[in-house]
C-alpha cells in the first residue's frame, strides 16, 4: 500500500517548494510527491521508503529511489530532508497494510524519535529539516529541544473529510483514526450522517450532510463579488467553490 497524497502531503509540498535546494533527500517518499516538488529547485533528490512497492512505484517515475529503514541504506549529507512520516498512535482495530502508511508507534511519535536521533549526521552545515505531523503525535516540540534543534512551525491546518460510502467492517479502523484527526466531516445524505454519528460515535456539530443530487437550476448565479456582499465575507478571506468534476489525484470526480 502506498500513501496517497492528503491534506498533509499538500501543506508539506508547498514548503518543499520553497526551502529546497542542493541535495534533497525525501524520507519516506511514499507516492513521490515531494520528491517531485524538489526537483524543480534541487540539483538532486534521493527518494526513500522502507515499503517497496513505494520505492517500485516512484522509480517508475524517473526519480531516484532506494528501499532502506529510515537511513539505513542512506549516504551522504544533504541541504534539506524532508519526511511526512506515519504519525498517529498504534490502533489496534486498523488492518497491517495501512498501519504501515499511518502509525508511527504506539505513542504516535516513536518513528520520528529514531529519525531525529540520527538526522543531524545527514545534514549539510545549515541544512534544514521539513516534517509534518499531528496532534495526536505527541509532543514533538520536546522532541525536537531535547535534540538539540531549533525550529519554527510554518503553518497548521484543520481538514474535513468527505466519505462518498459508509466504511466496511475491515477498514473501520483506519477511518476511526482519520475521523479524529479531521475538523469536521461531510456525507452526501443524511442517512450517511445518521449511520457514522452512531458507529462512530462523533459529535453531531462535526458531522454535514451535502447532498451531491443537485439541481443548478435552484441556485442563482452569483459573481465573486456578490457572493462577499451576500455572505458577508471579508476582503481578505479567500472564496472556493466545490464543481461537480475536480482531479483527486489522477482521478475524475
Amino acid at each position: 500500500m502506498i500513501y496517497e497524497p492528503a491534506e498533509d502531503s499538500y501543506l508539506l509540498e508547498k514548503y518543499v517548494t520553497k526551502y529546497s535546494k542542493g541535495k534533497v533527500l525525501d524520507m519516506g517518499c511514499g507516492s513521490g510527491i515531494q520528491s517531485l516538488a524538489a526537483l524543480s529547485k534541487a540539483d538532486s533528490v534521493l527518494s526513500v521508503d522502507i515499503n517497496s512497492e513505494a520505492v517500485s512505484f516512484c522509480k517508475s517515475k524517473g526519480l531516484n529511489a532506494i528501499e532502506s529503514d529510515l537511513f539505513f541504506n542512506v549516504n551522504g549529507k544533504f541541504d534539506l530532508i524532508i519526511f511526512n512520516p506515519p504519525y498517529l498512535p498504534k490502533d489496534n482495530d486498523e488492518d497491517k497494510e495501512s498501519a504501515l502508511v499511518t502509525t508511527g508507534g504506539e505513542k504516535g511519535i516513536e518513528i520520528l524519535e529514531k529519525f531525529f536521533l540520527e538526522v543531524k549526521d545527514y545534514l549539510n552545515e545549515d541544512g534544514k529539516v521539513l516534517i509534518v505531523f499531528s496532534s495526536l503525535t505527541g509532543d514533538v516540540d520536546s522532541l525536537l529541544n531535547s535534540n538539540g534543534f531549533k525550529f519554527e512551525k510554518l503553518e497548521s491546518k484543520k481538514v474535513f473529510f468527505e466519505p462518498h460510502r459508509v466504511p466496511n467492517q475491515k477498514s473501520q479502523g483506519y477511518y476511526q483514526r482519520v475521523f479524529r484527526r479531521v475538523a469536521g466531516v461531510v456525507t452526501i445524505n443524511n442517512q450517511q450522517r445518521e449511520n457514522l454519528i452512531k458507529e462512530y460515535n462523533i459529535a453531531e456539530d462535526k458531522v454535514i450532510a451535502q447532498h451531491s443530487a443537485i439541481d443548478l437550476n435552484d441556485f442563482e448565479v452569483l459573481d465573486k463579488s456578490s457572493v462577499r456582499k451576500k455572505l458577508n465575507i471579508p476582503s481578505d478571506r479567500i472564496v472556493v467553490s466545490y464543481v461537480g468534476k475536480i482531479n483527486i489525484v489522477g482521478e475524475n470526480k
